[in-house]
């Protein structure tokens, strides 16, 4: 019987000891082993959106936010985000009624003493589009000027994003309602977008790092709410750029950040970096010289995450 005891004892002791060494292995594997590690495609591929072509390749940040996914998604929406902008001479609202996408873009300054140029884009209903040409067209009280071939409007607009109301110029290009508020001169900001489109300069979307920016955050879908884009260091030291998607993935709203690295060794270097800055992700991986980070998000928490890092 005693003899029977002790084997009893040193085969649970034995079980606990490969049980407590199973454990370490997967702590190990999990906390010490580094993170997974992937690899972009031979062929890199995304998908083109008719706003991609409007970025020009100088742009050094891109904000995108798609309303109709935004609506469909069945998030929650405050009044200052379903109404984007009015127009006074026209009397003219654009919303989430009429409006299926907005984007920005920044181009950078040619001082270091002026703000980088902020160029609107909004992509209203057919029927919006239509209206508001035929009611710029139509009234000759509105200062306009030719440039290039495209008519710039001088208008006043008001918008959540404003404090009061502002002047603009405004044109009209592919479907799209383009406008800037930029200051000191509205103009001179239009005539810089306006020369690009006219040059017929390559998008911003053609450029390597772009594009794996863009593959990283979304791959090939066009699914996301919002696409946002840095040509530049961000938040997390040695960084070049990246990107950040907004998606509804089943019932979580989750944000998928990618951010870029000169090399994959930099990358590795700053992983624990990203995972400390950006906490209680649903998970976390390099992607070649790329560090992505799934944050889930809450609805209250959205909004505020469509309109950039």
């Amino acid at each position: 019987m005693l003899v029977a005891k002790k084997k009893g004892i040193v085969t649970a002791l034995s079980f606990a000891v490969v049980f407590v060494a199973l454990i370490g292995i997967s702590v190990w594997s999990v906390y010490f082993s580094g993170p997974a590690i992937y690899h972009f495609p031979e062929k890199i591929n995304i998908t083109s959106s008719d706003w991609m072509t409007l970025i020009p390749s100088q742009a050094d940040s891109v904000v995108m936010i798609n309303v109709t996914k935004v609506v469909e998604s069945g998030l929650p929406l405050s009044n200052t985000f379903t109404t984007f902008f009015f127009i006074q001479e026209t009397r003219q609202t654009f919303s989430i009624s009429n409006v299926t996408l907005l984007v920005t873009y920044y181009l950078p300054s040619s001082s270091p003493l002026q703000n980088e140029t902020e160029i609107f884009l909004i992509k209203p209903s057919n029927d919006a589009y239509m209206n508001l040409q035929a009611a710029l067209s139509n009234n000759s009280d509105i200062p306009r000027i030719q440039y290039l071939g495209f008519t710039l409007y001088s208008l006043h607009v008001s918008s959540a994003k404003f404090e009061k109301q502002a002047s603009a110029i405004l044109f009209m290009y592919k479907k799209f309602i383009i406008y800037t508020v930029s200051s000191p001169s509205p103009l001179g900001a239009a005539e810089q977008a306006v020369g690009i489109y006219y040059s017929q300069q390559n998008s911003l979307f053609t450029q390597n790092g772009v594009v794996k920016s863009v593959y990283a955050v979304v791959k090939n879908s066009t699914n996301y709410l919002s696409l946002n884009l840095e040509n530049y260091p961000s938040t997390i030291s040695g960084t070049v750029g990246g990107a950040k998607a907004v998606e509804k993935v089943g019932n979580q709203y989750v944000g998928v950040y990618a951010f870029q690295f000169p090399s994959e060794d930099a990358a590795r270097q700053h992983y624990s970096q990203v995972t400390f800055v950006y906490k209680g992700g649903l998970s976390y991986y390099l992607l070649d010289n790329f560090v992505v980070a799934n944050i889930p998000y809450s609805p209250s928490q959205v909004p505020a995450e469509l309109q950039g890092f």
